[in-house]
């Protein structure tokens, strides 16, 4: 199994990011209903969980 390429590590982090930004816009959008607020609060969770997995992977890089 090849392994990723760095510039796939950041490709996918930069593709995070942005969900997490849409997330984190629907979160603060006191118009939008509290359960569709929650469930992008929730996304917005997991996408930092994922990030912080990716960023420990791209650390590898630079440790090897």
């Amino acid at each position: 199994m090849q392994s990723k390429k760095f510039s796939d590590f950041v490709t996918s982090l930069t593709e995070v990011w942005i969900l997490w930004m849409k997330n984190n816009n629907i979160c603060k959008d006191e118009s939008l209903p509290i359960h569709v607020r929650r469930q992008a609060a929730d996304t917005c969770e997991d996408l930092i969980n994922k990030r912080d997995q990716m960023v420990e992977s791209l650390d590898g890089f630079f440790i090897n």
